[in-house]
């Protein structure tokens, strides 16, 4: 993300008035590179806060979907062909019943 200009696109959102305290600048990424903009540090020690920032919501987020009752794990990548295909059968099986709730009001 950084390689792609993370920085610089944070920049353009303050150029262009969008103000630090803004609920979107408080975003994983966004909050750490502003704190580097305004009080400092290096850019490798900023990356290693988004780095850990970032473990720590995957974490929340699989505590969260444990609980959730019904959640399906799939092994592997979401980008693989096999997850794909997978997915997209799951969800043409469910279409009908979503259809079948929506049309009963």
């Amino acid at each position: 993300m950084f390689e792609l200009g993370f920085v610089n696109e944070v920049q353009a959102l303050i150029e262009r008035g969008i103000q630090p305290s803004a609920k979107p600048m408080g975003a994983i990424g966004y909050r750490r590179i502003l704190e580097n903009i305004q009080i400092g540090g290096t850019w490798d020690e900023t990356i290693g806060m988004i780095q850990q920032d970032t473990r720590r919501y995957a974490k929340r987020q699989m505590t969260w979907f444990r609980k959730l009752a019904g959640t399906i794990w799939f092994d592997g990548f979401g980008d693989t062909p096999e997850i794909k295909e997978e997915v997209h059968r799951r969800i043409q099986l469910l279409i009908p019943r979503w259809s079948r709730r929506t049309t009963a009001f």
